[in-house]
């Protein structure tokens, strides 16, 4: 498995990874980013495509072992202290 770089993922992706890997849906994610549903599928695919993943599970898999994304960036935006 290959390391990713976070910079690879724009800022607007990775607030998008944290949302959804702290447990949001897809609805709630657009909510709180203040933009429409489609975008954050768009953001997905994108987010999908770059760290050469299948499902959104394994993307947030692949952010995690890469340090892409750390455990404080989860408890910071879970919905939980929203």
């Amino acid at each position: 498995m290959s390391m990713v770089s976070g910079s690879v993922l724009s800022e607007r992706e990775l607030a998008c990874l944290i949302l959804l890997a702290s447990g949001m849906k897809t609805a709630e994610v657009a909510d709180r980013m203040s933009l429409a549903r489609v975008t954050i599928d768009k953001y997905i695919k994108s987010i999908k495509i770059k760290l050469g993943a299948r499902t959104m599970a394994q993307a947030i898999a692949l952010a995690i072992f890469n340090g892409i994304i750390e455990q404080q960036h989860l408890v910071a935006a879970s919905p939980a202290t929203a």
